[in-house]
Parts: C-alpha cells; structure tokens; sequence
C-alpha cells in the first residue's frame, strides 16, 4: 500500500496587491479575548458552588450552637440518641442512647436536631 501526499492549493496574492497586514493582537496576546469567559468562568464558580457551600456552612454552625439538654439528635453514624451533657469549653458531647449506654462523641458528628426540627414544625403549623 503507499501513500499519496496530500497537497493543498494556496491562493496567489497578484504581485501589484500586497498581501492583508496581519492583526496585532494587543499587549496581552490572545488573552484579552479569552477575559470575559474567564470572568463568567469564575462567576459561575461562585455562584453554584462557593456560595452554597458557605450557605451550608452556616446553618451546621447555627444547629450546634443551638443544641442543649434534652435534645433528641440524630449522629452521623445514623445512632438516634438524646444529649445528657455538653461542655461548652470543649467540642465533646455526652449522649445517652439507651438506658446504661452513654457515649461522649464530637459536637461535629451530630447532624441533625430532631426536637428543634418538631419545634420549627409546630411554630409553622401555628401561622
């Protein structure tokens, strides 16, 4: 089998016409261009990803700050349990998961707060 070479016909400027002076791209090269999809690039990153994270970010915080005695909670190993004691000096929490069986754990594994998830469910019914 061989192989024919491809050849392309190029276009003959005529001698009298000089040939199209190229564009000058500007002191940045082609960059100039490529700035407003990079700006839209980083405006899409914060919009769909920075900001909701932080979002998030904010109500973990508001929903540990917010637990006491009593709270029925939900872990993130999924253990259903009730806080006996918090140590506000410290990120540990006592919690009680069935009579004689207390674990102390990091407020940081408690994901949910089910008795002020009920509570927040009763004042919406109200209104």
């Amino acid at each position: 089998m061989q192989y024919q070479p491809v050849l392309f016909a190029q276009q003959e400027q005529p001698p009298d016409k000089p040939a199209a002076p190229q564009e000058n791209p500007g002191p940045f090269g082609g960059l100039g261009q490529m700035l407003p999809f990079f700006l839209i690039g980083i405006v899409f990153l914060w919009l769909f990803v920075l900001r909701p994270g932080s979002r998030q970010e904010s109500e973990r915080k508001k929903l540990l700050a917010s637990l006491k005695k009593g709270d029925d909670i939900i872990t993130n190993a999924g253990i259903y349990a009730t806080i006996v004691s918090i140590n506000d000096g410290e990120e540990d929490v006592l919690i009680k998961v069935d009579e004689g069986t207390r674990i102390k754990l990091l407020k940081s594994c408690i994901i949910r707060n089910l008795t002020g998830e009920k509570a927040l469910k009763e004042q919406q019914e109200k209104k």
